[in-house]
This record gives structure tokens, C-alpha cells and sequence, in this order.
């Protein structure tokens, strides 16, 4: 792994092998809470797979999305998650939901503390009155606070598909959601993050 952020509040973020959305994931969370004003300052972030091989690098497509984001992510290798690793995170986010149902198989205390990465941002941000999050705790609570009043939609919406074995489109795409999910969850003062710059990826 890249270095943690430096931070209280851990999240980790977790898909199938670590190589492509859950990576993609820790930067731009990290990017989020460290260029936008608004964002909880006490954000540690890192990612992990359920099936993932230890010691790989992010697949070639993330790491080219990442670099036209401008986005650090110099020395990442993948992790294969662990009950240890789920006890120690104070929120857990997944690239989809069977990833979520993995996650909550493997360590079932972390059922209340864990979401889609879309469905987090989707409940973040449904407060009708949305205070600045000061904290990540504080983003937490808000999110579970939400999950009993939020109607869910359609399922699939809280999805990342996953992109591997695809085509550098589906990853751009993979990432933009990705994007759309961490500003409206983490860079709380209203901006968006940079958008995938598309020329420099086709």
C-alpha cells in the first residue's frame, strides 16, 4: 500500500482485487479531503480486495486515469482485505454490493459501518439540512442516520460496475463515478473534483 493519509478517521475502501476501483477510490478520497476546505481534515483512507493478490501494482488503466487526474498515487501495491483490517476501519466502503456482502460475510461486526461507495454518498447527501461534516465520525453518523428514511431506488444505482477485463472506456468510466460519488460525500464546501480530462485518455 501507499502511505495512509494522516488522520483519525479510517475508512477502508474494498472491491474484488485491488486493482482498479478500490485504488482509484483511496486517491481520489484522499484528494478530496486534502484540496477541498470543506471536507473532514481527519480522513486516513486506504483500500483493499477481497480477492486480491498481495504486493501487485493498480492495473495499467487506473494508474493512467489517476495520472491524467493529476492525481499522487506513486507507489500503491494491492491487499488482500482481513478481518484485522475490517475491525480496525471505522467506515467501510465498497466498490458494489456484493462486495459489500462479502465484506460483512467475512467480518459481520462491521454490518452497520458499511456501504456502497455510491450508497454512502447517496445518503450523505439526501440530509435535507446538511450540516458541514467537521469530522468523518460526524459523516458516519450522518449516513447511518440516513438509512432508515432513505428509500433505496434501484439497486443497481449503488453499484461501480467492475470494469476489469473491459476497456479503458469502462475503467474512465468507473472513475467518473467514482468522482461524482467522493464529491458529493467528502469534499463537503459544494465544489466538484476535476473530471476525467477524456482526451487524454482515448
Amino acid at each position: 500500500m501507499a502511505p495512509e493519509s494522516t488522520g483519525s478517521f479510517q475508512v477502508l475502501v474494498v472491491c474484488h482485487a485491488n486493482q482498479i476501483r478500490s485504488p482509484m477510490a483511496e486517491m481520489l478520497i484522499r484528494q478530496a479531503v486534502s484540496v477541498h476546505p470543506g471536507g473532514p481534515p481527519d480522513v486516513a483512507v486506504r483500500s483493499a480486495g477481497v480477492q486480491a493478490a498481495d504486493g501487485l501494482p493498480m492495473h495499467p488503466w487506473a494508474d493512467r486515469v489517476l495520472t491524467s487526474l493529476e492525481v499522487p498515487h506513486d507507489g500503491f501495491l494491492t491487499t488482500r482485505v482481513t478481518p484485522e483490517m475490517l475491525d480496525a476501519a471505522d467506515l467501510v466502503l465498497t466498490a458494489d454490493r456484493v462486495n459489500r456482502s462479502q465484506v460483512v460475510s467475512l467480518h459481520p461486526v462491521v454490518l452497520h459501518r458499511t456501504f456502497t461507495i455510491r450508497q454512502f454518498a447517496r445518503l450523505v447527501g439526501s440530509a435535507a439540512d446538511r450540516p458541514t461534516a467537521t469530522s468523518g465520525g460526524e459523516l458516519l453518523e450522518l449516513a447511518i442516520s440516513q438509512r432508515s428514511v432513505v428509500a433505496a431506488g434501484r439497486l443497481v444505482d449503488d453499484d461501480i460496475p467492475d470494469p476489469a477485463g473491459r476497456s479503458l472506456r469502462r475503467v474512465r468510466r468507473a472513475a467518473e463515478l467514482i468522482q461524482d460519488a467522493v464529491g458529493s460525500a467528502f469534499a463537503t464546501d459544494g465544489r466538484p473534483p476535476s473530471r476525467v480530462r477524456r482526451h487524454a485518455l482515448d
